[in-house]
Formats: structure tokens, sequence, C-alpha cells
């Protein structure tokens, strides 16, 4: 928790040195607008909404936990892949120098860093049974929360790749798909139910493409070096 106090603070303070206060809000609410009203934002949130509203969600969860598609050992391959898919994805793109891909990987890093608290948070908060009887916090999975905001961080990578369009709708249906395996696994063993996972998902994918947006569109990098007879100095200073 500290880290992300610490590197959300350098993140806010180093945009507020060069960004109007009221530049900074016009962003927040523009990233805030594209996250909520993404499709895999509200469609999974809509359809949670629905199952909880019927019996169709117990029975889709006894579905998978009776005939699960995945293996126990299947569901660390998909978080790995999920997650170095993203930050391959970081260091492809194209970006003007060396300290905006920096930029670009600490702003992830931050974000799915917060996301992990965030699901945490839901996880104590929100008294829910788990399907198997075992916990009390059936809302916020690691396991779809966390890989779904990494998946829309990697959406937005993709997006600025220099590669055919047939590449970027590739690696997001990996992307999508591995991340939806890893919640799947949870939904099977009992963890979660399939609308808790499909809440989960809704909520990382709008808090990846929050973090994102916030502090990477149109945003520029400078860097300032002094050296003297003692040391060396390298200033980088982010606007967003």
């Amino acid at each position: 928790m500290k880290i992300i106090i610490f590197t959300l603070t350098v993140l806010i303070l180093s945009g507020c040195s060069t960004t109007q206060l009221n530049s900074g809000w016009e962003r927040t609410k523009h990233a805030s607008y594209n996250a909520a009203t993404d499709y895999v934002t509200w469609v999974p949130a809509a359809t949670s909404a629905a199952l909880y509203a019927t019996d169709y969600d117990t029975g889709m969860t006894n579905y998978f936990r009776d005939h699960p598609w995945f293996g126990e050992e299947d569901d660390e391959f998909y978080r790995g892949l999920n997650h170095y898919e993203t930050l391959a994805t970081a260091f492809l793109v194209n970006d003007p120098d060396y300290a905006q891909t920096w930029k670009r990987v600490l702003v992830e890093f931050t974000g799915l860093e917060t996301t992990k608290q965030t699901s945490t948070f839901l996880e104590k908060n929100i008294r829910k049974k788990s399907p198997d009887g075992t916990h009390n916090g059936s809302i916020g999975s690691h396991h779809a929360l966390d890989h779904f905001a990494s998946s829309a961080m990697n959406r937005r990578n993709v997006e600025n790749l220099d590669i055919p369009q047939w590449g970027k709708y590739t690696l997001n249906t990996i992307s999508y798909a591995s991340a939806s395996a890893s919640a799947l696994c949870r939904v099977q063993d009992g963890g979660h139910s399939f609308a808790d996972q499909l809440v989960s998902a809704s909520i990382g994918n709008f808090m990846g493409l929050f973090f994102h947006d916030l502090f990477m569109l149109d945003s520029m990098t400078n860097i300032a070096v002094s050296i003297n007879d003692s040391e060396a100095k390298v200033h980088i200073g982010f606007r967003y």
C-alpha cells in the first residue's frame, strides 16, 4: 500500500507541476467516462445484475463446478500469460523515448497494485458467502478483477502497436481469454459464483482503463540531465 501511495503521489505531483487543476479534472472525467462506457465494463455488470435477479447464477455456477473446463494446474498458466503479455506490450509500444516507456510500465504496475488492494477490500467488506461455503468474501476476486484490469491496460498498449489489425485482435483475444479462464477456475472450485466473477471483471476493466487513460493519454515526458564533478542527476517530469 505504501508503494501505491508513493507512486500515485509522484505521478500526480509531476503532472500538477505542468498541468492546470481544471485540465486534470477534465482528464479525470474523460478517463472515467471512457472506462464506464466501455463494453467490457457495462456488459458484465448488466449481465451479473440479471443473474442475481434470477436463479440463473446458481445454475451456471453449479454447471461449471460439475463440468469443469480447466484443470487446477491451468490457473497459474493463464494468470502468467495474462500479466506477461501486458508487460510485453508495454515495452513494445513505440513511445517517443525510454522515459515514456518506463512511465507506461510504472502506471500499469501501480494500476494493477491498486486493483489488487481494491479486490482485497471488497472481499473483506462485502459479506457474501462463497458457493462452497468456505468464506464470506465472494465479491472481489483477484483471479477476475486483477486480470481484467491487466487485459484492459494491455488493450490500450495494443492499440498503439504498429502491427496489422488481425495481430491486434489476436493479442486482445489471448489476453481476455486468459483473464476469463482464470476467473472461471475460481468458479469451478467454488470460491466465487459466476455472477460474482462478472462483477469483478467489470470493476477490473473499469480500473484498468481509468488508470491508463488518466495518466497516459496525450501525455508528455521531459528529461533534464545535470552533471558535476561529484554526481550526475536525471530529472524526469511527466505531464498528463
